[in-house]
């Protein structure tokens, strides 16, 4: 009985996991073509911060604070549709 409820646990941990993908994802889709730039930077061609940096003119530190920046507005973003939807 106890594996069944997991189970099932499991299932819905999954349907919310990708619900907060495609939240994600819409989500992204909002950055401006500068902050997408910057994470992908990030992300896909894994650069540093001083590595980002260097490809816009800035500093390592004002690197690093516009990635925080992107994650605090996109975490935002997420729970407030989340919380909309009635999903959290």
């Amino acid at each position: 009985m106890e594996l069944i409820q997991q189970e099932a646990e499991s299932g819905r941990g999954l349907l919310f996991m990708q619900e907060q993908i495609e939240v994600l994802k819409k989500c992204i889709a909002k950055l401006s073509s500068r902050e997408k730039k910057i994470l992908r930077l990030r992300y896909e061609r894994n650069l540093t911060f001083e590595g980002i940096a260097e490809q816009f003119g800035f500093s390592m530190q004002a690197a690093y604070k516009a990635v925080s920046r992107i994650h605090a507005g996109l975490a935002r973003c997420v729970n407030l549709t989340l919380r909309l939807r009635g999903l959290r």
